[in-house]
């Protein structure tokens, strides 16, 4: 018996897959099915290659479903535990049925990401990780996000929306190592969805909630807990409990069986924020080693070679050890300023996979900027995808997929995916200065690595500040090390304001200093709980050269939201990324500063020569061009900008022939 399935509606441009063609073979069944212990089908074809896959259980017959390198006739024979079993059957994989991307590959050279078929990829687009009230359908927004150029996405395999075929709302003490057949439904209605609407996304297999008892802990009702019945002690033995590690193994091995053919699957995301499980902290050890197992076994099975990553903290570089790109996750006081100070490996491709504000989503002026800079962010700081923005639920009530349909027609039109070489660039806009300066501590609990910045060239360096500023005096001394210095030369006199969000609950004593004297002080006494506080400091400073110093000498930490320094910035803040033949530009007019922004553009990189100068506008969507000649990598000619955010593509006309 055959079962054909249609082929993905794509056309042939070489990248050497063809199918998916599915095979079934119907046989009676005992005992469990998904668990290869007990019985290991694979399928082995023989034609115009030689090659095996794994077989699943669904709906009396073991199946799979063939994307092969070479398309032709094949004859494909069904083994159980080593024994053939029934008659060979035939099928055809027909040169039609060619995949016209193939998957997705890491390029060693340049540490991008390119598909099977030659062309880049560069992942944009937002998670999805599971069903709620205004995303009930997984399958439907897919195809929306598709449809708005959006191409790559995020879904969990989790308990609550009954995506975790081990343990679901349905079957809410299972029998470890039994499967719901209703999860695995859900995962194919997904998995197709995301390969009809070419949106690649990463399949994360584990989640922390399950194994971690402090942070969105699942462990009090997850049924491998021994209290619930279950065989494990603690969370943190998930990691090294012989039962666990092969369950583990047999949920991988059925999602490669299941879904491993379908390009619309970009990487198996082994944890995501394995850093908050408990074994992260007790036994950091195990945790990479247990990376390294799955890591291996993933790629021993699956037969087109999928990219394998994890997401993490930067802080734990050996759990990247083991996958193909790295994938930290933020929530700052400012995406775009965290993005782009972060420093970046040379390694391995990186890119944001969740971005979003500290205490989530903000009122809808400052969110819709928020799910801007996501999109442009990873974009200016070169990275391999853009930073992708974590609250779905927020895009589908105000509907901001306008956003990324814009994004898409510029990338497209920049060619970025396939500009592999792009780094950034040392731009500016000379539109004048004497804007609100505004520094935007943007680092999570961490050791203050840098205490001194030169503003205003180093504002941007001030995102990687944690915004938690420890006491020099306190517990945490040792994550500071001293004052927070600011050296500036002012032209005029302005005011320096310091704006808080939370205090410890051991109480601070915060000093604002300029030039050494104490211009602000506030002090917060011990309390029971750690509170929120909008606080404002706020001091003068004199023209010329000024030295504004911050520093904590109470119990404990505070939580600084930003620091606003009046007629230091620039008119308007510009970042850059390109290569020889074309720059991209992001300008942003500053807070107050009115009127038309007139200047030269500089540090574009360019050819001297003619060129053209597109500017589309990220608040209306317009674009209009402007001629330009470019000397010495800068244009001749100021530029005018009337609107408040842009993306400039600057392209030599050289290089557009």
């Amino acid at each position: 018996m055959l079962v054909f399935l249609a082929s993905l509606a794509f056309s042939a441009v070489g990248s050497g897959w063809y199918g998916p063609v599915q095979v079934a073979f119907p046989a009676a069944m005992t005992g469990n099915p998904h668990d290869p212990t007990v019985q290991d089908a694979r399928i082995k074809f023989t034609g115009p290659e030689v090659t095996e896959r794994l077989a699943y259980w669904q709906d009396g017959a073991w199946r799979t479903q063939l994307t092969a390198r070479r398309p032709g006739r094949y004859s494909a024979r069904l083994s159980v535990n080593g024994k053939v079993v029934g008659e060979s059957v035939t099928l055809e994989v027909p040169p039609s049925a060619a995949l016209p991307e193939g998957y997705v590959r890491v390029d060693k050279a340049t540490q991008r990401f390119v598909f099977d078929s030659g062309r880049g990829y560069f992942p944009v687009g937002t998670n999805l990780a599971w069903t709620n009230q205004e995303v009930p359908d997984l399958g439907l927004r897919l195809r929306q996000m598709g449809a708005a150029g959006m191409n790559w996405s995020r879904i969990w395999a989790n308990h609550w929306d009954n995506k975790n075929p081990m343990w679901t709302r349905r079957d809410g003490r299972p029998t470890p190592g039994m499967v719901d057949e209703s999860a695995l439904i859900k995962w194919d209605a997904i998995v197709q969805a995301a390969a009809d609407a070419k949106v690649r996304f990463q399949f994360v297999l584990f989640h922390h909630g399950p194994y971690s008892s402090t942070v969105n802990s699942n462990w009090g009702e997850h049924p491998w807990n021994k209290a619930n019945g279950g065989f494990l002690n603690r969370p943190a033995d998930f990691f090294t409990d012989p039962t666990a590690r092969r369950l583990a193994r047999q949920w991988l091995r059925l999602a490669v069986a299941r879904w491993g053919h379908s390009p619309g699957i970009l990487s198996w995301e082994l944890f995501n924020e394995v850093e908050w499980c408990d074994a992260s902290r007790a036994t950091p050890a195990a945790v990479a080693a247990w990376h390294r197992e799955m890591a291996d076994y993933l790629r021993s099975i699956d037969p087109v070679g999928r990219l394998i990553t994890t997401s993490s903290s930067m802080e734990q570089p050996e759990l990247y050890a083991a996958v193909d790109y790295y994938q930290p996750h933020s929530y700052p006081a400012d995406v775009q300023a965290d993005v782009l100070s972060a420093k970046v490996p040379t390694d391995k491709p990186l890119f944001y996979g969740e971005v979003g504000l500290s205490g989530g989503p903000q009122d809808v002026t400052v969110e819709q900027g928020t799910v801007r800079d996501s999109i442009w962010s990873g974009v200016l700081a070169a990275h391999a995808g853009a930073a992708q923005y974590w609250y779905w639920d927020w895009l589908a009530r105000h509907d901001e997929f306008g956003q990324y349909r814009l994004a898409d027609r510029i990338l497209r039109e920049a060619g970025w995916a396939d500009r592999r070489t792009t780094k950034r660039l040392s731009a500016d806009f000379r539109a004048g200065s004497g804007a609100d300066l505004r520094l935007v501590a943007g680092g999570g609990w961490g050791k203050a690595e840098v205490l001194e910045f030169a503003l205003p060239t180093e504002a941007d360096r001030f995102a990687r500040v944690p915004r938690y500023l420890q006491s020099t005096k306190g517990p945490h001394a040792d994550m500071i090390g001293g004052p927070i210095r600011l050296s500036f030369r002012a032209e005029r006199p302005g005011k320096v304001q310091l704006r808080l969000a939370e205090i410890s609950a051991a109480g601070a004593d915060l000093n604002l200093r300029v030039n050494g004297a104490v211009v602000a002080q506030q002090s917060w006494p011990t309390l029971e709980k750690t509170r929120p506080d909008a606080s404002v400091l706020t001091g003068s400073f004199p023209a010329g050269a000024v030295i504004v110093e911050l520093e904590n000498t109470g119990s404990d930490w505070v939580v600084v939201r930003d620091l606003i320094l009046t007629g230091l910035g620039p008119r308007a803040t510009v970042h850059g990324v390109g290569d020889k033949s074309l720059a991209l530009l992001r300008i942003t007019r500053a807070a107050g500063a009115e009127g038309p922004l007139v200047g030269p553009m500089t540090g574009l990189g360019l050819p001297d020569g003619p060129a053209t100068v597109r500017v589309f506008n990220l608040d209306g969507g317009g674009v209009r061009e402007v001629p330009a000649t470019l000397a010495s990598g800068r244009t001749k000619a100021p530029l005018t900008l009337s609107e408040s955010d842009v993306v400039v593509l600057v392209t030599p006309k050289a290089a557009r022939r």
